[in-house]
């Protein structure tokens, strides 16, 4: 993840996170709003493990990640960029990119 600093640049690797067996990491992270999650993201009647495919995301309420979710609760306000890859053995077949602006209270 990387954070945008006051001079509008990108800092790199703020958070790094691997985890094994991607789709249920993420599953497990979404909580409550996974289902969300799949049908914004052409995943309609598809669990873990994700089969090979191509899938056309029609998109998706972002006000969905405000709550209902297994996220950290409190998290430093600015601007980051989320990459998540997913990869086998080293060898990358997808990604997708996040930018989140997390508003101070």
């Amino acid at each position: 993840m990387a954070l945008k600093d006051s001079f509008g640049r990108w800092r790199e690797n703020a958070f790094v996170l691997k985890s094994p067996k991607a789709c249920s990491s993420l599953k497990q992270l979404m909580g409550n709003i996974w289902t969300a999650y799949k049908y914004g993201n052409g995943l309609k009647n598809i669990d873990c493990p994700i089969p090979p495919g191509v899938y056309i995301a029609p998109g998706m309420d972002t006000s969905i990640f405000n709550s209902n979710n297994n996220f950290p609760k409190s998290f430093f306000y600015g601007t980051y960029k989320m990459h998540l890859y997913y990869s086998r053995n080293d060898e990358i077949f997808g990604c997708q990119v996040f930018i989140m602006d997390i508003k101070r209270p």
